[in-house]
């Protein structure tokens, strides 16, 4: 009937990867797609609990985590939740075993820092909201969620984790590395690691009214990463995540944590809820959260044409790396000074600029995190120099320089790559 009031219990799920959206939908009935007007394409489907229905909007986001608080942000505006839920894997850094779920009390964003000689870590924190914590807790404790598997449950059954994550750019897969060290050293009371949790948290941050939690199985230990993915671990460890995750949607609706539920208007579809900010300028503040602080010291034409002179710089810093000689402390010196100044000028980038694609603050984003994980690797390495003369010493010696070089090679096609897309999608002042 015109003008009727109806109570609307929204929520949003977001996932990183396929396989952690079809654990998601796979819990969902009366499923239809919905086309965002900036082009995104939705899927919405019904999930009862009790008494009452959810409506659940799913979102495949891709990894990275300022990406995910552009499209966090994105699905608060279209879907307008009560809730939103990043569901998904993760890989365990200590305690966990596989199939194991954490739900995240904060997730440390641990690529904030000052990487000089020594990388000086400046935390950064996104904390979930009290009462979500609580009941996420509270059904931890208890074993109902396990009937919401698809399959068998496992012997023994997977434990609920409810505790710190840390999220950053890079895939960490081994215990040696420098990214894994730098966590042990400085966030060593988290118990897994993502590449999504920390945009998502600064995006539900400037959304105070939405309640949110990122939940993730266990699909991998660092240091077995490629043989657990090889045996579907994965889809293990998203069907365990996404059915704890309907389990707290279940309790959610009866519980006294769930906030208002907002009035919608059939006859009209305008939500009850008064002025909301406008979307853009949340966006720019959720994003200045997430980026470097930018210095727009030159014009964009002369930042485009300057970066053939960075990528040839980076060259002849890293070309004794590549030149089978023995490596000393002054030419590590000599690499992380030329990649602080190709970090400097990426900065003097105007983020703000109307023709400035998504994708290319994703690339930019990605290669400011890629120099980060060079200079750890680089500051690291700085111990090994010059090499000992013990076969484990050079053995040693001989793996990392190999990480560096890889490392290099990596940076210089993706600086390659984000030159190509300035050129294919922005219009030159």
């Amino acid at each position: 009937m015109p003008g009727e009031e109806i109570d609307r219990r929204c929520a949003v799920i977001l996932t990183a990867i396929p396989v952690e959206y079809q654990a998601v939908r796979a819990h969902l009935s009366d499923i239809h797609t919905e086309t965002h007007e900036k082009g995104n394409i939705y899927e919405r489907g019904t999930f009862l609990a009790g008494n009452h229905t959810w409506e659940v909007g799913i979102v495949e986001v891709g990894a990275g985590n300022v990406f995910t608080a552009v499209q966090t942000e994105r699905a608060i505006s279209h879907f307008k939740p009560l809730l939103i839920l990043f569901v998904g894997v993760a890989g365990g850094l200590k305690d966990v075993v596989l199939g194991d779920v954490v739900v995240a009390t904060k997730v440390y964003g641990y690529e904030s820092g000052n990487a000089n000689i020594t990388f000086q870590t400046r935390p950064e924190v996104g904390n979930a909201p009290y009462h979500m914590v609580e009941l996420a807790r509270s059904e931890a404790r208890a074993t109902n969620w396990l009937s919401r598997l698809k399959k068998q449950i496992p012997n023994p059954p997977p434990r609920v984790w409810v505790a710190p994550i840390a999220a950053g750019g890079s895939v960490v897969t081994s215990t040696r590395s420098a990214v894994w060290q730098h966590l042990k050293e400085n966030y060593n009371d988290a118990i897994a690691v993502e590449m999504e949790g920390y945009g998502f948290f600064q995006a539900v941050h400037a959304n105070p009214k939405v309640d949110a939690l990122i939940i993730r199985g266990i699909s991998d230990r660092i240091d077995d990463k490629d043989e657990t993915d090889a045996t579907n671990f994965q889809e293990i460890a998203a069907q365990h995540a996404s059915a704890f995750a309907f389990e707290i949607l279940a309790k959610l609706d009866t519980s006294q944590h769930l906030h208002h539920v907002p009035v919608v208007n059939i006859s009209s579809g305008a939500q009850q809820e008064g002025d909301q900010k406008d979307q853009e300028n949340l966006l720019q503040e959720t994003l200045k959260t997430l980026l470097p602080d930018k210095n727009i010291s030159n014009s964009f034409n002369s930042f485009y044409n300057a970066l053939p002179d960075h990528h040839n710089e980076i060259e002849k810093a890293f070309s004794s790396f590549d030149s089978g000689k023995d490596i000393y402390e002054d030419q590590c010196d000599n690499a992380i000074k030329e990649l602080n100044a190709i970090f400097q000028y990426l900065n003097t980038v105007d983020r703000n600029l109307h023709n400035f694609d998504l994708a290319i603050l994703y690339d930019l984003d990605n290669l400011l995190s890629s120099i980060d994980n060079l200079k750890l690797q680089l500051n690291n390495f700085r111990a090994l120099c010059p090499p000992r003369t013990t076969s484990s010493g050079r053995k040693h010696y001989t793996s990392e320089l190999g990480k560096i070089r890889n490392e290099k090679n990596n940076f210089l096609k993706k600086l390659e790559n984000f030159k190509i897309q300035l050129n294919r999608g922005i219009d030159l002042e």
